[in-house]
C-alpha cells in the first residue's frame, strides 16, 4: 500500500516525512485484513481505511484459502498467523 503511494511522490518530499500507522488486523472466514478503525497518517494528512482503499483501488483484505489459520497475534510489530490444530 505504502509503496504505491510513495512512488507517486517526488523524491524530495520523502526527506523529512513523518509516517504513522494505526493498523488493526481483522480475521474473516477466509481472509485477513484491517479493521475499519485502521488509519494511516503521512505528514499532516490522515487517511481512513476506506480512503486508503479508494486511493489504491483495492480492498485491504487478503484471501488465505490455502493457508488455514486459527487466529493471529501481534508480536514485535509483526502479524503472526497461528495454524489450525493438527497442521
Amino acid at each position: 500500500i505504502l509503496d504505491k503511494g510513495f512512488k507517486q511522490m517526488p523524491p524530495t518530499v520523502l526527506r523529512n516525512l513523518y509516517v504513522q500507522s494505526r493498523l488493526e488486523p481483522l480475521r474473516g472466514k477466509k481472509t485477513i485484513g484491517l479493521a475499519p478503525a485502521s488509519s494511516l497518517s503521512v505528514g499532516k494528512m490522515q487517511f481512513s481505511l476506506e480512503k486508503l482503499e479508494k486511493l489504491i483501488g483495492r480492498k485491504s483484505a487478503i484471501s488465505l484459502p490455502r493457508f488455514p489459520i486459527a487466529g493471529f497475534k501481534l508480536k514485535e510489530n509483526a502479524l503472526v498467523l497461528l495454524p489450525e490444530k493438527g497442521r
